[in-house]
């Protein structure tokens, strides 16, 4: 009999862990994901079914996949979750069963996720001290629910060690864990990639939690006509070699993003972008 073949991604790496998005929608509105108003919501008949990611799963972990990893948006949002977790448990039972959450959730749900065979809780929080948590999520949340979401993981760890980091204590570990990220943001897709890349790189303008832009490598910015924008670069900006930068910097980077010979996988960003145009060296 022929061995069923492994999933390879395009490094020639075996696949082993397979994440499934079940939501785009989120309870918060952290500043560094989406605007403060949220986000257009893909329609419920566009998400697959439980039965579909089933399916599919079941598909995956015929090629070799050992590890399923629930995220979103926020899955606890999405309707009925233990039920989807039941299914993929009954797939293989053992199967290590996963899911990424930001805690708000979890103390009304950890026990019935926990029956429902789920094996492992990744709480996401970027920060303990409740003013900079409003800052960052729009939500003031962290004394309420959020905290008692990250208490409510323990319950899946009884009668076993503890399964985050290498600790064999029963206890509760307070981090922020993702896979190795990519340090170039045009490949960059995860939570984890995202948050690195915002610390690593500047952008031409940012939005803060008041909605408003501010000043980044673009120190002026208008509106010209009804599709085009001017932005005026900060003078003194260097490279890390010294070379200084200019607008075919931001040119370059920018159509790099939707170039089709790039493959990009954030390509659909600038998708309504018709051209770029760098008149001087400080002007886009």
């Amino acid at each position: 009999m022929i061995p069923p073949p492994n999933l390879i991604d395009t490094q020639g790496r075996v696949v082993r862990d397979l994440r499934i998005s079940v939501t785009d929608r989120c309870n918060l509105r952290c500043v560094y994901c989406m605007p403060a108003e949220g986000m257009p919501w893909l329609p419920k008949e566009q998400l697959l079914t439980y039965e579909e990611i089933t399916r599919f799963a079941g598909v995956c972990l015929s090629l070799g996949v050992t590890g399923i990893r629930l995220t979103g948006g926020e899955p606890t949002v999405r309707a009925d979750l233990p039920v989807l977790v039941r299914m993929l448990h009954d797939l293989a039972p053992g199967l290590d069963l996963s899911l990424t959450t930001n805690g708000l959730k979890l103390t009304a749900m950890a026990d019935e996720l926990r029956a429902a065979g789920l094996t492992r809780v990744n709480v996401s929080l970027d920060t303990l001290r409740p003013q900079r948590f409003l800052d960052l999520t729009r939500r003031d949340l962290l004394k309420g629910a959020a905290a008692l979401g990250a208490a409510a993981a323990v319950p899946l760890t009884a009668g076993g060690p503890a399964l985050a980091q290498t600790t064999q204590k029963k206890e509760l570990i307070t981090a922020q864990s993702g896979d190795v990220s990519k340090f170039d943001p045009h490949y960059s897709t995860s939570s984890n990639d995202v948050r690195v890349s915002f610390n690593l790189f500047d952008n031409l303008t940012s939005r803060h939690p008041d909605g408003k832009l501010y000043p980044g490598l673009a120190t002026e910015w208008k509106l010209e006509g009804p599709t085009t924008w001017r932005f005026k670069l900060r003078q003194g900006v260097k490279f890390h070699n010294g070379d200084p930068l200019t607008s075919a910097d931001v040119k370059y980077s920018i159509e790099r993003t939707y170039d089709p010979a790039a493959k990009t996988m954030v390509a659909t960003v600038f998708g309504t972008i018709e051209k770029i145009d760098a008149p001087d060296a400080a002007t886009v």
